[in-house]
Order: C-alpha cells, then structure tokens, then sequence
C-alpha cells in the first residue's frame, strides 16, 4: 500500500483517523515522512469538489509503534488546484499515480491521476 493511489474506501478507518474532513470518494496514499523516514509516514490526499481538485498532505502516522518523532497528526499542506487548469494525466496502472501537467507547464509528479481522470470531461 505504500505509495499506492487508493480510494479512500479501501481502508475506511483512515477516514476517521485525519484531522480534516474529505469526502467519501478521496483517494489516499502513505508516504515515508520526508523529515523522520520509515516508519513514520505522512498521508496524501486527493479528492474533488466541483471544479477544485484538492491535494493535501497529514504527518503523524506511522507503521509502527515504536517510530520516533511521530507526534499527533496534522495538516501539513492543503493545495487547491482547478480542474480546468489540468491540461494532461498520464495514470500508471500499478500505482494509480502519475504525472499530472497544469496548463502553466508545472508537474504535479505522481500525483493521484486516475482520481484526477476520472473527473476530467471526456
């Protein structure tokens, strides 16, 4: 599950467990935590609410007991981006992630793109 793009459906008790509220069609993945590395991990988040594709980012997780340096979780990054900014998605099957290119030519590097792509216009 580690670096994997899942509806957040798969695992429901992530849900309940953030302290921001997403809607039940989110997507999620764990991350090492860029500060403490494995076992502490930070959750990324994609979800869409009308034109707005929102990214964020929760530290305080861990897949251990013992991880140092994990303390309660909290948002870290919250980034709002317009859907109709979104000019490509290239969705890697294996991981649901990919690139995502905004029509200002920056990258989202693996981001959650097939979320993404299923909610650009066909």
């Amino acid at each position: 599950m580690l670096g994997r793009w899942l509806p957040i459906t798969v695992v429901p008790d992530v849900r309940d467990q953030l302290p921001i509220t997403v809607p039940g069609d989110a997507w999620f993945r764990l991350v090492a935590d860029p500060r403490h590395g494995l076992p502490a991990t930070h959750v990324e988040l994609g979800w869409v609410t009308g034109p707005v594709l929102h990214l964020a980012a929760v530290a305080g997780f861990t897949l251990s007991e013992d991880a140092d340096g994990v303390d309660e979780s909290e948002v870290v990054e919250h980034r709002r981006i317009s859907m109709e900014t979104i000019s490509h998605v290239d969705v890697d099957l294996h991981s649901m992630g990919g690139p995502v290119e905004l029509v200002s030519g920056e990258v989202i590097e693996d981001g959650p793109a097939a979320l993404v792509q299923e909610h650009l216009p066909k």
